[in-house]
């Protein structure tokens, strides 16, 4: 199955490097992997192979494929808290970071599906 992962590296709920966040929800704190962590699990089970390449690293965003039989890409974009990547960024940046208008997730995200239609 092809992936695109994109994260914020300001992202309070889903930390980069990991640790624990505050999830709103019954106001718990509870402990956070690593994300590189957890899409090396991803891209194992679909067959590919860590650690990833890094493709571009522009404007702050960084952009990395690992190597495999199909497409897993991740993309990080710097100063993005949980919100959708170029959106409104309606959720409380207290509790999610900061939104940030670098990426725009829905022209990333069409583009890959389009190159994987069929």
């Amino acid at each position: 199955m092809p992936t695109l992962y994109i994260v914020g590296d300001a992202d309070l709920l889903i930390p980069l490097a990991g640790g624990t966040a505050r999830v709103p929800w019954g106001n718990k704190v509870i402990p956070r992997p690593p994300v590189a962590d957890t899409l090396a699990k991803w891209a194992g089970m679909i067959g590919c192979e860590p650690p990833p390449r890094v493709m571009s690293n522009t404007d702050g965003i960084v952009e990395s494929v690992y190597p495999g039989p199909v497409e897993f890409r991740s993309v990080v974009v710097a100063g993005l808290g949980h919100h959708w990547p170029g959106g409104k960024g309606q959720f409380n940046p207290r509790i999610g970071g900061p939104p940030s208008d670098r990426l725009d997730a829905n022209t990333r995200l069409w583009a890959f599906f389009e190159r994987h239609r069929g």
